[in-house]
């Protein structure tokens, strides 16, 4: 296995796109959310959730919007207790 040679700051801004939260999320909705459209709070801008940056370098998953960064889910799992937080968001439009 390599070695990991990145910094800190580099590890905590490297992200991947909104489907390594979709299947939480469809357990939590109860539907696909790879295609479900999300209005940030911050900055209105829709976007499906699959275009979302998430940071899985956290203490849970951050998904974030793709245009002004803000923070708009936060995914957590503390003692087998799954968290799921909603900030920032105006709606979610299920396609």
């Amino acid at each position: 296995m390599a070695q990991d040679t990145s910094t800190p700051a580099e590890r905590s801004t490297a992200h991947v796109d909104g489907n390594a939260l979709a299947g939480a999320l469809a357990l939590a909705f109860g539907t696909d959310m790879t295609t479900a459209t999300v209005q940030c709070g911050d900055c209105d801008d829709r976007h499906r959730v699959a275009a979302t940056h998430v940071y899985l370098r956290c203490p849970g998953m951050v998904m974030r919007c793709p245009a002004c960064g803000a923070t708009e889910i936060v995914l957590t799992e503390i003692r087998g207790r799954i968290g799921l937080h909603v900030r920032r968001v105006t709606a979610i439009s299920f396609a």
